[in-house]
């Protein structure tokens, strides 16, 4: 996952910026692993060029609601599915519909 591996990689002096669009969170080792070895100010450093964008009611991003201990890093922004749409294979396979409609 890109998200994952530019966490993972981004230092003070090299950020590594990466967008997530309807990603999955990312389980405690995986969170783990980006914050070993690490202060908070790096971590928040590390993780500042990360940005999520979501579709409400997709499962595959919000998996978390049931499986506990899941979480996304970075920023999250999330907007509405397409009007109508309530089949949630269907609204993450629409992503782009949804953004189309919203932002076009």
């Amino acid at each position: 996952m890109a998200t994952y591996a530019a966490a993972s990689l981004s230092t003070s002096d090299c950020k590594i910026a990466a967008t997530g669009y309807c990603s999955a969170e990312l389980g405690k080792a995986a969170v783990n692993a980006i914050n070993d070895n690490r202060d908070e100010l790096s971590v928040a450093n590390a993780i500042s060029e990360i940005n999520h964008i979501l579709i409400a009611g997709d499962p595959v991003s919000s998996v978390g609601k049931v499986v506990p201990k899941l979480q996304h890093v970075g920023q999250v922004s999330k907007i509405d599915h397409l009007p109508g749409m309530s089949n949630p294979v269907k609204i993450h396979d629409q992503f782009i519909s949804s953004v189309s409609f919203h932002f076009s």
